[in-house]
């Protein structure tokens, strides 16, 4: 890699620190995720529920990434984030709200799926006929 990189036009120093900081960033992001399994198994063995730790998870994942979306992504979404066209917002709504009418309308195999993934679902075990059969179990 030095040498491709001295080919290309860099000097030795400038193409050596290139490669020791691609080798540095490798380390702390090995680091930075033992520190994370050492600290979950932590919680866990001072007696944390596995679920909230999952969902702490994803809270400060959410509110650690969506402040460098809006950074970094400001062009996508339309340049500044100040002007914003109402009527891209509408639109986006409405293809929402189309998506999900064709999910709930037109496509029931993967309206149960979603549903059984998501946990939507509501499972009737005792119905009325059953209750007639084997009476209720309230009285």
């Amino acid at each position: 890699m030095l040498k491709r990189s001295v080919k290309e036009g860099r000097s030795l120093t400038r193409s050596f620190l290139v490669s020791v900081t691609q080798y540095l960033f490798s380390w702390m992001i090995d680091f930075y995720f033992a520190g994370v399994i050492v600290f979950y198994k932590l919680a866990v063995v001072e007696g944390m529920s596995m679920r909230a730790l999952i969902a702490y998870r994803f809270i400060f994942a959410t509110a650690c990434i969506t402040p460098l979306v809006f950074i970094f992504e400001r062009q996508r979404m339309g340049g500044d984030l100040n002007e914003l066209n109402i009527n891209e917002l509408q639109a986006l709504e409405a293809k929402m709200d189309s998506s999900f009418l064709a999910i709930r309308e037109r496509k029931p195999p993967l309206k149960r799926l979603l549903t059984m993934f998501l946990g939507y679902h509501v499972i009737k075990t005792r119905t009325d006929t059953h209750k007639k059969k084997h009476g209720s179990f309230s009285s």
